[in-house]
């Protein structure tokens, strides 16, 4: 069953950015934004620009209830995780969908 919520999304506007030279040049990743030798200058304009680069929208947010599900414990790593996740006796994680190697305890 998917129900809704109301809100409000909160964005940089990149059309206000203009006053604001360097947070505009990391904003579009344009090549001559350094880090390394710009930070400090962005961090001063997004402190200075305060919330005049803002912009907001009311907004509706589909929000789907969460199903109840049967736990079952994964025979290798003993995490719980829904039932229906189970590949044989192990979670995905420990199978499928492993992307690390443990090196110790």
């Amino acid at each position: 069953m998917t129900d809704s919520v109301e809100g409000f999304r909160v964005y940089v506007e990149t059309r206000k950015l203009g006053t604001y030279l360097i947070l505009e040049k990391c904003f579009a990743n344009n090549p001559k934004f350094s880090k390394q030798t710009m930070v400090r200058t962005l961090v001063d304009e997004i402190l200075t620009s305060k919330r005049s680069i803002l912009s907001v929208q009311k907004v509706r947010i589909p929000v789907t209830q969460k199903v109840r599900w049967n736990s079952a414990i994964c025979k290798t790593c003993s995490e719980p995780i829904p039932e229906k996740m189970l590949e044989g006796e192990q979670c995905a994680g420990c199978r499928s969908l492993r992307y690390y190697e443990i090196i110790g305890s």
